[in-house]
């Protein structure tokens, strides 16, 4: 763990056992540290041991769906498709949205995002074995090997012919290569971007994470880092 500590007009982080990190003090300490963001917690809380900090979930809702996406080598198959379009399907009850589209040459992008409808009321109409195998954050191998093939199952299931597009390039998939996200974002902004003493300044998912399915999580936060550098060159001392 970690505590801030004034020193000489800046801020260090001292570690659990006493001794700082970096060899001098800080005016500002930018924390880009994710979702899951220890500082974010601290600010709202007011607390000053990061290691104090029990819910670093606090202020992140789940959006109930799960995204599951990868690279993988080919293009979509010319003759159906046109060269350098993403494209798209959307299941009419919302439950499934399908993405792919180019990702530099001779690669393809795939993204799928499922509802978890685990809370609905008739857990058995909803339920899928996706889900059910989408339990942890850190997934073995051979568990991907498992999504993937409940994934195909699960699109080849809705007999839509409009899903053709991505079910050819999940086949081609190495399943090492998947990455599966649950859809979570900030409840609001904040509440606190920077800390009281103006020595901490959130930045990135830290201070606004959104949603994986918006695709703008990267752009939002290199805009904090234009707008923060601008500040601090414009700012008096």
């Amino acid at each position: 763990g970690y505590t801030t500590q004034e020193d000489g007009g800046g801020v260090r982080l001292i570690q659990s056992d006493g001794t700082g990190i970096g060899p001098t003090s800080t005016p500002l300490i930018i924390a880009a540290d994710g979702i899951y963001s220890t500082f974010r917690q601290c600010l709202a809380t007011d607390a000053c041991a990061l290691d104090d900090i029990d819910d670093r979930t606090m202020g992140i809702k789940y959006n109930h769906r799960v995204n599951i996406k990868a690279v993988t080598q080919g293009v979509l198959d010319e003759e159906k498709y046109m060269s350098n379009h993403t494209y798209s399907f959307f299941s009419p009850d919302g439950g499934v949205a399908c993405f792919a589209g180019p990702a530099g040459e001779g690669y393809t992008y795939w993204a799928i995002s499922l509802a978890d409808n685990t809370a609905a009321n008739d857990v058995e109409t909803h339920k899928c074995e996706v889900m059910e195998l989408v339990k942890c954050r850190k997934l073995a191998p051979q568990r991907k090997e498992s999504i993937k093939s409940a994934l195909l199952d699960k699109l080849r299931g809705l007999d839509e012919p409009l899903v053709d597009f991505v079910v050819e390039k999940i086949e081609n998939t190495d399943a090492d290569y998947i990455y599966v996200q649950h859809s979570e974002e900030a409840e609001e902004i904040g509440p606190c971007l920077v800390s009281t003493d103006g020595n901490v300044v959130l930045v990135g998912d830290a201070g606004h994470s959104m949603s994986p399915s918006y695709g703008q999580g990267a752009n939002f936060a290199l805009e904090d880092a234009a707008s923060l550098a601008v500040c601090i060159r414009d700012a008096d001392d």
